[in-house]
């Protein structure tokens, strides 16, 4: 049975992220809109596109 975990997305640390590697088949992504879009027409996907890119390196899946 595959098991994941819900990260934060202000924690892009690399001990977090092998710890992450390490143990878990697969992420769980918050994308809410208050987080993406703090303000109108202002779209904020850094941190997101951080995560993701780290993911698709280690051939990780990710659920969102």
């Amino acid at each position: 049975m595959p098991i994941g975990v819900g990260v934060s997305l202000d924690n892009q640390g690399d001990r977090m992220r092998a710890a992450i590697h390490a143990t878990t088949d697969f992420i769980q992504l918050p994308l809410t809109w208050r987080r993406l879009a703090p303000e109108e027409q202002g779209y904020n996907w850094a941190k997101t596109d951080a995560w993701i890119q780290w993911a698709q390196a280690n051939r990780m899946p990710v659920v969102a």
